[in-house]
């Protein structure tokens, strides 16, 4: 139902901003590691960005990743790049997300895989949600 959603990319909000192709909406709907699933089986290939306002609302955070064929080729998130700038956006619970088909740079794929990068991301949060760096919290 998602992907059947935005089959039409190039329909009157892309023609409103001037972008075809044009993929957006929020995070709270879908998810981070939803939208990053979108982009990898649509096979997109373009810049996605992400923003969101902190919570002292006086500054914003911002991810910039690029895909080619589906697959993250860079990303930053602040200071972070590479898979951790990955990892650091998989935890964001809220924001505005935008996808624009275009160039991306060069570059290789970031993991073997985007579900690869999910599934250690999401790990990562859940040892994180623990409290733990890598080992199981005490039963």
């Amino acid at each position: 139902l998602l992907l059947n959603r935005y089959s039409n990319l190039s329909g009157t909000e892309g023609q409103q901003t001037g972008a075809a192709g044009l993929l957006e909406g929020q995070l709270e709907v879908f998810g981070a590691p939803g939208v990053l699933q979108i982009c990898n089986q649509s096979r997109l290939t373009g810049i996605f960005t992400a923003r969101v306002r902190e919570p002292d609302a006086s500054s914003e955070k911002v991810t910039i990743m690029g895909f080619r064929d589906g697959e993250i080729i860079n990303a930053t998130v602040l200071d972070l790049v590479g898979t951790d700038a990955v990892y650091a956006f998989l935890g964001w619970q809220q924001g505005h997300f935008k996808f624009v088909p275009g160039d991306p740079g060069s570059g290789e794929p970031l993991a073997q895989s985007v579900e690869h990068l999910l599934l250690e991301g999401c790990r990562l949060l859940d040892e994180s949600g623990r409290g733990t760096e890598g080992e199981l919290a005490p039963a």
